[in-house]
């Protein structure tokens, strides 16, 4: 067993139950898996997900009755804590990512020990682990003890501002204010990974941001799809299929599409050669992610797309 966290009362908002709590309460025993050794596969996805977001904490969180459990755990010393205090708690009760950008200016996380003290966290994400039949009780997130990397490339956003006392600046958002959703501002990004938890990491971080809307495909023929039916703010391409990335480039910029010819593009891949690098810059891409890239690089892309120089 793992070491309780003794926390002191406080005003935050515990995690309510979901609908379907005694159902998942069952399929999480049946897989006989709660207070198991560590095991090496699992380890190794939290040592992956801690470099590829660029994360000091990566959890693999099974959500028990009255704990939250970590099968795996990545920078953090305690194998559970308390439910009521669970990030996660919260987390299962949504069908996507949860992201929290800054938890010491959200109502259900600022008084929580675990941002107030050890660990301190501030950004925190989580995505859904479902089991075939459709029981939600694990999560693999990740933590952070600083505001969102995203923070540092937009001060005067409002729902960012650091809290009076907390070493920063400004005021936190007035509780009932409304954002204007970025999607019916303008159009959204493309982006086209094959990656669905490097994919729903970006678009519900982007989401959170109150960043442009992030629509995310899998493949190329697929974007070709999108684009043939309308314009986009850029494009955000994996090299992963170079030759059918580089072809879809090339269509886009003899405006095949439906989006602009000159649309601001970006491309993700693993490595570079003379010969990419000499397509890329004839194709006007703007700026090459290598992978494993950082969460904040592409955040930093999308801003870069929103406002090309």
């Amino acid at each position: 067993m793992g070491a309780h966290c003794d926390c002191p009362d406080t005003a935050m908002k515990e995690p309510p139950r979901p609908a379907h709590e005694d159902d998942r309460l069952q399929a999480l025993r049946q897989l006989l898996i709660l207070d198991t050794p560590p095991e090496e596969q699992f380890d190794r996805l939290t040592a992956f997900a801690a470099q590829e977001f660029d994360m000091p904490i990566v959890l693999l969180s099974l959500i028990d009755e009255k704990r939250q459990w970590f099968k795996s755990r990545h920078g953090l010393d305690v194998c559970e804590t308390a439910r009521g205090i669970s990030f996660c708690g919260h987390a299962i009760l949504h069908d996507d990512t949860m992201v929290v950008p800054d938890a010491a200016l959200d109502e259900r996380f600022a008084d929580n020990p675990l941002v107030t003290g050890d660990p301190h966290i501030q950004f925190y994400a989580g995505a859904p682990l479902k089991m075939p039949g459709g029981a939600e009780h694990r999560h693999a997130v990740s933590h952070r003890p600083h505001p969102a990397p995203a923070r540092r490339h937009r001060p005067g956003h409002p729902g960012l501002a650091a809290r009076p006392g907390r070493g920063g600046t400004g005021a936190p958002r007035q509780r009932g204010a409304r954002r204007m959703s970025p999607s019916a501002a303008q159009p959204p990004i493309l982006l086209v990974e094959p990656s669905s938890l490097t994919a729903s990491i970006i678009v519900s971080t982007a989401r959170q941001l109150n960043m442009p809307a992030v629509r995310q495909v899998s493949s190329v023929r697929t974007a070709q799809q999108h684009l043939a039916a309308q314009g986009f703010l850029g494009v955000i391409v994996s090299l992963e299929e170079e030759q059918e990335a580089v072809a879809l480039l090339e269509q886009v910029r003899g405006a095949r599409f439906a989006v602009h010819a000159q649309v601001p593009v970006a491309v993700t891949t693993a490595q570079v050669d003379a010969s990419t690098a000499v397509k890329m810059k004839a194709l006007q891409v703007r700026r090459v992610l290598l992978k494993p890239f950082k969460v904040r690089d592409v955040i930093a892309t999308i801003q870069m797309l929103q406002h090309p120089a």
